[in-house]
C-alpha cells in the first residue's frame, strides 16, 4: 500500500468515528425533551377520550416525551371552549396514567 492511500484511509476511519459519536450524543441529548408529535394524531386523541370527562372539539398539537415510557400531551379545546391539556404516560399495553389540566378564562385552572 502506497502513504498517500494508507493516510486517507486512516483518515476516513477518524472522521467515520467521529461522525459516529457525534450523533450518539446527540441522541443521548435528547432522550427527555418534549417534542411535537409528528405521527398519527388519532389514536393518541382516542385514547385519550376514552379516560377523560370533557369532549373534544378541535386538537391543536400533540408532543411527545421519552423517559421511562412513553409520554403523550395533547393540546385541545374542548365543546365548552375551554383550552386543556390531556397527558398519558404508556409504561406497558395495561399500564397508563391520565391526567387532565383545562384553563378557563373566566374561573382559572381547573383539574379534571
Amino acid at each position: 500500500m502506497n502513504m498517500p492511500l494508507l493516510i486517507i484511509l486512516v483518515l476516513a476511519m477518524i472522521v467515520s468515528s467521529q461522525s459516529k459519536s457525534a450523533q450518539k450524543s446527540k441522541l443521548e441529548i435528547c432522550t427527555s425533551c418534549v417534542q411535537p408529535y409528528t405521527q398519527a394524531w388519532l389514536p393518541v386523541v382516542t385514547e385519550l377520550e376514552k379516560h377523560i370527562d370533557v369532549k373534544v372539539k378541535h386538537v391543536l398539537q400533540i408532543y411527545v416525551q421519552i423517559l421511562n415510557g412513553q409520554k403523550y400531551f395533547v393540546v385541545f379545546q374542548t365543546t365548552k371552549d375551554k383550552i386543556c391539556v390531556g397527558s398519558y404516560v404508556v409504561i406497558s399495553k395495561v399500564n397508563k396514567d391520565f391526567k387532565t389540566r383545562c384553563l378557563d378564562l373566566v374561573k382559572g385552572v381547573k383539574q379534571n
